[in-house]
């Protein structure tokens, strides 16, 4: 469980369930999350973001998160069906199959994910990227009511991530859901 979290006391009933599931549950969740992520008004929100995202207004908001937040990694993503796709970046490009990132745990839960230390953190542990990135946090992007990607910063260190900084992050996403053309 992340720091930030248990000083809120609010884990979400997903969040708490996922986080005490036994691993064949795990397999059944990361499966069923296909159902949310491929959901087509989504994708056609989706696809109509990609057409539309102001992509330099998205760079800057990713070169204004790595600096408040002092990470090397800041990313604008969106899920689709098959790919983790990167609209804009600071660091570490991050187009990828969608199973290769951690985004779409994000877009299936609908909130933001911390992850202080990806090697003791049940949602991504097991994953081939954790020993490449230690700490995580994301936020959904939702634009026309849906969850269509993430706005989210990462380092290849362990961080704890304070509250007031997942605020910041979710203003972040907010401002990228709006950044179009």
């Amino acid at each position: 469980m992340d720091p930030w979290q248990i000083l809120r006391g609010r884990w979400s009933i997903r969040q708490r369930a996922y986080a005490n599931m036994l691993d064949s549950e795990v397999e059944r969740f990361r499966a069923g999350m296909g159902e949310t992520i491929l959901a087509t008004s989504r994708m056609d929100v989706v696809r109509h973001y990609i057409d539309t995202a102001d992509r330099r207004a998205l760079e800057r908001l990713c070169e204004t998160a790595a600096d408040e937040f002092g990470v090397p990694n800041a990313q604008v993503n969106v899920i689709t069906a098959d790919e983790q796709i990167t609209l804009a970046h600071v660091g570490m490009p991050g187009t990828c199959p969608r199973e290769d990132g951690w985004c779409h745990n994000v877009v299936a839960l609908g909130e933001a994910i911390a992850i202080s230390d990806s090697a003791h953190h049940r949602m991504v542990s097991d994953h081939q990227k954790a020993g490449e990135i230690i700490s995580y946090m994301g936020a959904p992007i939702v634009a026309e009511g849906q969850t269509i990607g993430v706005f989210c910063i990462f380092a290849d260190s362990a961080r704890v991530w304070t509250e007031a900084e997942c605020v910041r992050l979710r203003e972040l996403a907010r401002l990228a859901s709006e950044a179009r053309h």
